[in-house]
């Protein structure tokens, strides 16, 4: 077998190991995501670099980068762990979603928001800069929405809050979605749990207090 033939057969089983777990626990609307154009295009584009080493060697380099968390490649990750690498995808998907809602008011911030979609995931995550963003445009928000006498510019605003509430609850089932995974194979993960913490402690982090009531 061509070293090509084995890459798709490996692409081929990390795709099916993670359809089968999102459909044992009943996540089934999730699952159909790995037929979706951004994960097949990753998984086209990562398939080119793919680590050649051993599964152990590539493990103990994953476990290693609890100590520079924001170097950690998500296709390094995938290669090892895809279960875990798909369910932190689509944390960062929906991530994404509420920058576009809560930071997109600028095309500044456009731009930054297009760029933050680059980099590494715990780069991301860990971003001081993007939890003040959030933190800044939704203080802003919620100070508009409660001094604002405009009819027209009210509706405007209580629109884009029902936007970042909508958008909230598919983050929320992702983080939570991502815990049941590291719950689920402890003894597989144990070894990566900061991983866990890092995107707990970090979501968390970006709601400024008003904003309880919407997370």
């Amino acid at each position: 077998m061509s070293r090509a033939s084995k890459m798709q057969f490996n692409l081929a089983t990390a795709q099916r190991d993670i359809f089968d777990w999102y459909e044992k626990n009943e996540y089934k609307i999730d699952a159909g995501a790995i037929f979706s154009p951004e994960w097949q295009g990753r998984l086209i584009e990562w398939s080119k670099e793919f680590d050649s080493g051993s599964m152990s060697d590539i493990r103990e380099d994953i476990k290693l980068h609890e100590k520079n968390p924001e170097e950690l490649a998500l296709e390094r990750l995938f290669q090892a762990y895809p279960i875990v690498a798909f369910s932190l995808w689509y944390v960062l998907q929906s991530c994404y979603e509420l920058d576009g809602i809560i930071c997109g008011t600028t095309l500044q911030n456009r731009t930054n928001i297009a760029e933050w979609r680059t980099w590494r995931p715990f780069r991301y995550l860990l971003s001081q800069d993007i939890a003040r963003c959030w933190q800044k445009n939704l203080h802003d928000l919620f100070s508009e929405a409660t001094s604002c006498t405009d009819k027209f510019e009210k509706e405007k605003i209580d629109n884009r809050l029902q936007r970042i509430s909508q958008a909230i609850r598919p983050l929320k089932e992702a983080v939570a979605t991502l815990t049941s995974v590291f719950e689920g194979r402890k003894k597989e993960l144990v070894y990566i749990f900061w991983m866990l913490k890092v995107v707990q402690e970090n979501v968390d982090k970006r709601w400024p207090p008003m904003a309880g009531a919407l997370y």
